[in-house]
């Protein structure tokens, strides 16, 4: 899936997850501003986790804002700490 495909679809972030052993922080990246032609795990390769410096980061499509708006749980419940990536 590209960008362009998965903003037609409503969402507009990626989910990052940071892959690097022990890690496993994630966060939520607007990608507005990026190309549409880029494929979604492509994404990871321009992300780094600052506080680990860990570069092994896993992309997958933000789909939590179609659970809020269907009522459907929230994103707050879900696990892992919101850290930010550069």
């Amino acid at each position: 899936m590209d960008l362009a495909s998965m903003r037609k679809h409503g969402a507009h972030s990626v989910e990052a997850i940071c892959q690097r052993h022990g890690c496993g922080h994630e966060a939520i990246v607007n990608v507005d501003g990026w190309p549409d032609d880029m494929p979604v795990p492509d994404v990871s390769l321009k992300l780094r986790y600052f506080r680990c410096g860990g570069k092994d980061i896993k992309t997958i499509p933000d789909w939590s804002h179609r659970r809020l708006l269907m009522g459907c749980g929230d994103a707050a419940g879900r696990s892992g700490s919101r850290t930010p990536l550069k």
